[in-house]
């Protein structure tokens, strides 16, 4: 993934609070740094809920 892909795609997941970035600056090699919000954290779950409920689907099928 591009560095301007990635960027965008974590600026939507910003604009949701789904994450905060923390940049840090002043090193020979910038970082940023992910984190999850608690609104973000949900998702996550509801997410692997969903997945998960549509494996035992297609297990019990």
């Amino acid at each position: 993934m591009s560095e301007s892909s990635l960027s965008r795609q974590l600026k939507t997941f910003v604009d949701a609070k789904y994450v905060v970035l923390t940049k840090e600056r002043g090193v020979p090699r910038p970082k940023t740094w992910v984190a999850l919000t608690d609104l973000g954290r949900s998702a996550v779950r509801g997410h692997l809920q969903a997945l998960r409920d549509l494996a035992d689907s297609a297990i019990a099928g």
